[in-house]
């Protein structure tokens, strides 16, 4: 899997800014594009509040999607990893 590039601060950027704060909740993650969870927010939400029926979907997508494996909120069940 290729690393991605290493990042750069902005000297004009202003410290604690909205920039900042999502460094900080997107550092770490992968990369994932072609995910099959993109635009299905929604899902996922109903999902996270305990829809059954939303579950049952947001599963089926991460055992369908290619970044499953590097995903760490993959709803895929272990085996299928």
């Amino acid at each position: 899997m290729p690393s991605d590039p290493p990042r750069h601060r902005n000297p004009r950027r202003r410290p604690g800014g909205p920039v900042d704060l999502l460094e900080q909740i997107f550092d770490g993650r992968p990369n994932v594009p072609r995910a099959r969870c993109v635009d299905q927010w929604a899902v996922y939400d109903a999902a996270a509040e305990g829809n059954a029926d939303a579950l049952r979907t947001a599963s089926w997508l991460c055992r369908q999607c290619a970044h499953r494996i590097e995903c760490p909120d993959s709803h895929a069940p272990e085996g299928a990893r």
